[in-house]
């Protein structure tokens, strides 16, 4: 019997099928009842108490298709919390690739709950247990994205998820991207993630994955890694090896002024005291950057340069207000404050 036939017809026939002592008549009307019941689910609603048996019935062969018929009877009533516990009881009754409302729902209710017990086993609760069956689901959500090539989707829900291994695979994956995908994990690693020790974690995940090489090096993120991770020898060794290529030696000059934004002067001074290698010229140059000689000089050069001040007309306002009034010597320190800011 076609789909387009039983859309039109009343499910209490099937529905009586369901009264009768056969196992093998109950089986039939469910596989009956799970094709027509987004259109008759009112009238399936009134038989939930036996769904739920046939569901709780361990010696009852199909009771993973009766828990699905019932979820999505329960997703019609908007009872999401039955309807997600449901889901997980049908098994690979509940097709995660279906692109239906209902699908998504369940998905979208069961990462929640999941996301949420993931974090409170990261912050140390140990009384959380995953349920399997929401795990499972979980990653069938993951493989999906990976099979849709949905990278960014898989690295954001593994984030929130506190899953490293699925945020490198999805990094990894696909090496046409790799670069944009390291990227992409730094910000959210830099803006979103709260968790200092994720976040340490997740840094540690990108180092050794610029380390390995696959895509263009991103030297500047991989070296605020090392920053934020405060490993000073391992970003003096990535600027001693920049200073030796050509033209990369440049790259090496702009993220040590970079560096000296950070204003954290001891993670520098630690840095140029490991600074190696034989272009003793360059490591001189980098030396200064880092010890803020350079941008102290560069600063001074731009506010000389831009500086518009009439000095003039300050010399002959001083002459003539003098310093025994208060009030007009103190108006002329600001006038001089604010022609020179």
């Amino acid at each position: 019997m076609s789909v387009s036939v039983l859309k039109s017809q009343s499910a209490q026939g099937i529905l009586s099928m369901m009264e009768e002592d056969s196992v093998e008549m109950k089986i039939y009307a469910l596989y009956k009842l799970n094709l027509i019941v987004d259109q008759t689910w009112p009238e399936i609603a009134n038989h939930l108490n036996q769904l739920d048996a046939l569901t709780s019935d361990e010696n009852f062969p199909e009771r993973r298709l009766a828990a699905s018929v019932a979820s999505k009877v329960f997703y019609h009533l908007q009872e999401y919390e039955y309807c997600v516990r449901l889901a997980l009881e049908a098994g690979d009754y509940f097709e995660i690739m279906e692109r239906s409302k209902y699908v998504e729902t369940v998905i979208s209710k069961c990462i929640d709950m999941y996301i949420s017990k993931r974090v409170q086993l990261s912050e140390g609760d140990k009384s959380v247990v995953i349920d399997p069956k929401l795990e499972d689901i979980v990653n069938k959500m993951f493989e999906r994205c990976f099979i849709d090539k949905e990278w960014y989707q898989a690295i954001g829900l593994a984030l929130e998820a506190r899953r490293l291994d699925v945020v490198e695979r999805a990094i990894v994956e696909d090496s046409k991207d790799i670069e944009k995908k390291l990227n992409y994990t730094y910000k959210i690693a830099q803006d979103v993630i709260d968790s200092k020790e994720f976040r340490t974690d997740v840094l540690n995940l990108l180092v050794k994955l610029y380390e390995r090489g696959d895509g263009k090096v991103d030297y500047y993120n991989l070296t605020k890694c090392q920053f934020f991770l405060r490993v000073p020898e391992a970003a003096a060794k990535i600027l001693s090896n920049l200073l030796n290529m050509d033209p990369e030696y440049l790259t090496a000059y702009q993220i040590g002024f970079d560096l000296v934004e950070t204003e954290n002067q001891s993670f520098l001074n630690s840095i140029n005291d490991h600074l190696s290698g034989d272009k003793h010229l360059r490591i001189e140059a980098l030396s200064k950057i880092l010890t803020n000689q350079i941008p102290r000089k560069l600063g001074l050069q731009f506010m000389k340069k831009n500086n518009h001040t009439d000095m003039l007309l300050l010399k002959n306002l001083m002459n003539d207000v003098g310093v025994k009034n208060s009030i007009t010597h103190g108006a002329c320190v600001w006038a001089n404050a604010i022609m020179n800011s």
